[in-house]
C-alpha cells in the first residue's frame, strides 16, 4: 500500500520557530493551536467547531485558521467573527483566508499544536503536513486519521504509522 504524503523539502520544522513567530505577529508566550482546511458550515471544516467552543480560554492561547471561505459560506464565517469579537477574542483567534502555500507552511512551523476535528474526512493530508513540520497533532477518528496518528512521544512521529507491505 502507498499512503498519500507531502514534500519533506517543503514541508519540514522552522529552523528558527522565534524568529519566525516574531515575523508572523505571534506573541512570544503565546500556546498556538492551528485548524486549517475551508470554512463552511456543513461538512468537514475546522471552523465549525468554533461554534461549539466555549468562549473562555487561557489568556495565553491562539488559534489560527487558514482556508478558503466560499461565497455560499460567507455569512457562517462572518457569524463566528462577530462571535469572537462580541466574547473579545478578536487578537486570539484569527482568521487568514486562503494564503499562498509559502505562507501556509511557515504557519504550520509556528504552531504549537495542530487540530483536525473533521466530521468527515477520507484522507486528510493537512495532519500530514503538520507532522512533517514538527507539530504534534490531533485528528477525530475519521477516514485515515487512526492510521496516522499514533499516540505517543515525539520519537514516535517519525516512524510509519502502518508498515509498508
Amino acid at each position: 500500500m502507498i499512503l498519500h504524503g507531502v514534500d519533506t523539502q517543503v514541508f519540514h520544522p522552522s529552523p528558527d520557530r522565534a524568529a519566525l513567530r516574531r515575523e508572523l505577529d505571534i506573541p512570544a508566550d503565546a500556546v498556538v493551536l492551528g485548524c486549517f482546511g475551508r470554512v463552511r458550515a456543513r461538512g468537514r471544516g475546522p471552523a465549525g467547531r468554533i461554534r461549539a467552543a466555549p468562549v473562555s480560554r487561557p489568556p495565553r492561547a491562539h488559534l489560527i485558521l487558514t482556508g478558503r471561505i466560499t461565497p455560499d459560506n460567507r455569512s457562517f464565517a462572518d457569524d463566528l467573527k462577530a462571535r469572537i469579537r462580541d466574547a473579545g477574542l478578536e487578537g486570539r483567534i484569527r482568521f487568514l483566508g486562503e494564503i499562498p502555500w509559502d505562507q501556509v507552511v511557515r504557519h504550520y512551523q509556528a504552531l504549537d499544536l495542530f487540530c483536525a476535528p473533521a466530521r468527515w474526512e477520507g484522507f486528510g493530508l493537512t495532519p500530514l503536513e503538520a507532522m512533517a513540520c514538527g507539530v504534534p497533532t490531533v485528528a477525530s477518528r475519521v477516514g485515515a486519521s487512526e492510521a496516522l496518528i499514533r499516540d505517543g512521544k515525539p520519537d514516535r512521529w517519525s516512524r510509519p504509522a502502518m508498515p509498508m507491505r
